[in-house]
């Protein structure tokens, strides 16, 4: 059981006041905490065309220690609807206005972690059965994470810059957006030196920074009383860098088998690490005994999940009472680790390796494993030259060094862009007098379908999956 009481606060009678106390309890103990906030918010305007917002908000949260729990969050906005000026020329703009933004946000840490605790003792073995400490007079075990009493808030910046406006007679309307945003003090649970007692401590170990633009547009084509036609589409484009981490130089936020995702500094975030195979300073493979390639002692930094540029474009198109709408969306040169393909290989499960192979190179060829296949011989596998003169590449490999469990997983990084028809639907409304007769406010038949076409390059599994789930790991399937 592991529990710290929330600091004592008096809440004031105001709706500028929230007070949190929150407790969870799970199958294996008890946790609880508390946050107590005050905010302020100010709005003016003047003559509809001028505008303005000022918020500040203050947390006091007992996740901290008492020394960092406060902290001050000011955020604000400006507007200026430009065709309302007296001097505006709306002969092409029906409406413009322009606006800018600044504001911070804190993220908080779990609980506890500013403090080293302690909780219910227990070992374990993987040559034998663990022990249950609760059977064994409950004993308690100190925590193998330090607490870190000056630990404070991860801190988010963000300003940012755009405008709204309307052409021909509001039928077009174009927004944009630039954003710079950035991630200070944020929060990591760092490696520390195993003879301190401890595995982790967490601490502030990074400056993360995201630029970006946003584009929205949308028009209305056709617009007669029986037919119509809008299309809309959308372009978002960001770059996100770790410009500095403390403490490590690579940190790994979730893998699998010898690859992970994370983050280094002066790369994006969620970029990953591989196993790669051994090269000479021109970059040609350097080969084993048997004329494989080997694996490289130092992994390589490389695979980046983000894309270059998202864009979505959609269509809707009314004839009398049928209405069909369309919805694309698009991401593109995002990286992929393939492991369901690497995993494939390493099973023998995989297309290219249900293949029979007849030797005939006229002489005796290797497997990785050095076995040797005569002139004429067949094996369930292929022949491929790395540099070193033609070899028989078989199980021994993919369950080596070429498929998913080996040391080397570079191999299977992949393009990962892909489109998708996100979706498609038909539709009619019934006539109002029908409606009417049969008492109804309104009555339509649609169809309707999600995700029913994908074009990319990747085959064996959806491009927008994730290995880890709902994890800051990114680009593993």
């Amino acid at each position: 059981l592991m529990i710290r009481r929330p600091p004592r606060s008096t809440p004031m009678p105001s709706s500028a006041a929230s007070d949190v106390y929150k407790r969870q309890v799970t199958n294996s103990g008890e946790s609880s905490w508390s946050l107590f906030s005050l905010f302020a918010t100010a709005n003016w305007s003047y003559g509809g065309k001028y505008f303005a917002t000022a918020t500040v908000r203050q947390d006091d949260t007992s996740r901290f220690a008492k020394a960092t729990s406060d902290a001050v969050f000011p955020s604000g906005s400006l507007g200026w609807l430009v065709s309302a000026e007296d001097w505006f020329d709306s002969s092409i703009f029906d409406t413009l206005k322009v606006r800018a933004s600044y504001g911070e946000v804190g993220v908080a840490p779990p609980a506890y972690i500013t403090s080293t605790v302690l909780g219910p003792g227990g070992i374990g073995s993987s040559w034998g059965d663990g022990l249950d400490g609760s059977v064994y007079g409950n004993p308690f075990t100190q925590s193998t994470t330090r607490g870190n009493p000056d630990l404070k808030e991860e801190r988010k910046k963000e300003f940012e810059i755009g405008f709204d406006s309307r052409f021909f007679d509001n039928n077009l309307t174009l927004g944009f957006t630039y954003y710079d945003n950035k991630t200070e003090d944020g929060i990591l649970a760092l490696p520390i030196t195993p003879s301190s007692g401890f595995n982790t401590t967490f601490q502030n170990a990074t400056l993360i920074t995201k630029k970006g633009i946003e584009v929205d547009i949308s028009a209305n084509l056709i617009n007669t009383e029986d037919l119509s036609f809008d299309i809309n589409g959308s372009f978002t484009q960001n770059r996100n860098i770790v410009e500095s981490l403390e403490g490590a130089a690579y940190f790994g936020l979730n893998g699998f088998t010898g690859t992970e995702s994370g983050i280094a500094e002066g790369e994006p975030y969620g970029i990953q690490r591989h196993g790669q195979f051994l090269k000479d300073a021109s970059g040609s493979l350097l080969l084993g005994s048997n004329g494989f390639p080997q694996a490289d002692p130092e992994l390589l930094i490389a695979g980046d999940p983000n894309p270059d540029f998202r864009a979505g474009l959609g269509t809707s198109l009314r004839y009398k009472n049928f209405n069909f709408t369309t919805q694309f969306e698009t991401s593109q040169g995002n990286d992929v680790w393939n492991g369901t393909y690497s995993v494939m290989l390493f099973w023998g499960i995989h297309e290219s390796t249900d293949i029979l192979t007849t030797n005939d190179t006229g002489s005796t060829i290797f497997n990785a494993w050095g076995d040797p296949i005569p002139a004429g011989a067949q094996f369930r596998g292929y022949i491929e030259d790395f540099g070193a003169g033609p070899v028989a590449v078989d199980h021994e490999w993919w369950t080596a060094n070429g498929g998913g469990f080996g040391d080397v997983t570079s191999q299977f990084v992949e393009d990962a862009s892909w489109v998708k028809l996100r979706e498609i639907s038909l539709s009619y409304d019934f006539d109002r007098s029908l409606i009417e007769r049969l008492g109804l406010d309104n009555l339509s038949l649609s169809v309707s379908g999600r995700n029913l076409f994908t074009w990319s390059n990747i085959k064996e599994f959806d491009p927008e999956n994730n290995l880890t789930g709902a994890s800051r790991g990114r680009g593993l399937e």
